[in-house]
């Protein structure tokens, strides 16, 4: 009989590491997934796409923090549309590294512009703080996308997993506050029920 997928990616982690994530400090949590999370990535997603442009800004947060945000540029073109992306890994784990490939491919796959979030993670940062600087992220690029050449009209909002999970609350968010219109949102198999 074979072994399921899932268990493997954790008996993988357990002889790489000889720890189990969930048995360690968040931080060391946290740098043990990110970088296993990258060797599987950079295994399947080889070699790295390249940007016309990526850069990383901080950003304000209504509560005066601020967070880094990635923006990746496929090419010079102006008026590109615009996805804002909350990476996944259950509001615990990961990153903007972590989610490097993945942003670069999106980027260049769909031709626009990916501003890619690195939102406070849990548990240091409890509830509703992810879902907070997810808003004020996706407000931030409203307010500046013509200083990366983006669309107004046409603003996305993206996630895997959790990150999928953060982009139907922002969506929902904006509504509630008659903030900025969202063109659509991409959720990667998000995490918005029990099941």
């Amino acid at each position: 009989m074979a072994i399921p997928f899932k268990i493997r990616m954790l008996l993988w982690q357990d002889r790489l590491f000889g720890k189990r994530t969930e048995k360690m400090p968040p931080a060391q949590a946290r740098e043990t997934s990110n970088k296993f999370y990258q060797k599987v990535v950079n295994r399947i997603d080889y070699p790295a796409i390249s940007m016309t442009q990526v850069t990383d800004m901080l950003i304000p947060m209504r509560d005066k923090h601020q967070i880094k945000v990635r923006i990746y540029k496929p090419s010079n073109k102006p008026g590109l549309p615009v996805i804002v992306y909350f990476h996944g890994g259950g509001f615990v784990v990961y990153n903007l590294e972590s989610h490097d490939r993945v942003c670069r491919r999106i980027a260049k796959t769909t031709e626009s512009i990916v501003v890619s979030v690195d939102y406070r993670l849990a548990p240091e940062f409890k509830f509703p703080v992810a879902a907070e600087d997810c808003y004020d992220s996706l407000s931030w690029t409203f307010a500046n996308v013509d200083s990366f050449g983006g669309d107004l009209s046409n603003i996305s909002v993206a996630g895997d997993s959790a990150g999928g999970n953060l982009a139907t609350v922002v969506c929902l968010m904006s509504k509630e506050y008659s903030g900025p219109e969202i063109r659509s949102q991409i959720l990667i198999y998000p995490t918005v029920d029990a099941t």
